[in-house]
């Protein structure tokens, strides 16, 4: 199963960097409804799953995105 997010911080959960490092850090796993900084699946703009769908098959990838996400209905441009 792939990975279902990629967090980027400097420093780390026991050696924060500054007070608000750490206040990221607290929020990156929570989602954006809860005050956190983690856009949810559902929550997603479609348009991010299409985007990433083209990238793969540019690429020669199949994305099995859908299979986690479920049937989401293609944006409207």
């Amino acid at each position: 199963m792939p990975s279902r997010y990629l967090a980027l911080i400097f420093g780390g959960a026991r050696y924060f960097i500054s007070s608000a490092g750490k206040k990221l850090y607290e929020n990156l796993d929570k989602s954006v409804k809860d005050g956190g900084h983690q856009i949810e699946y559902e929550d997603e703009d479609p348009r991010v799953l299409e985007l990433y769908e083209q990238e793969c098959a540019t690429n020669g990838v199949t994305s099995r995105m859908r299979e986690i996400v479920g049937g989401r209905v293609p944006a409207a441009v």
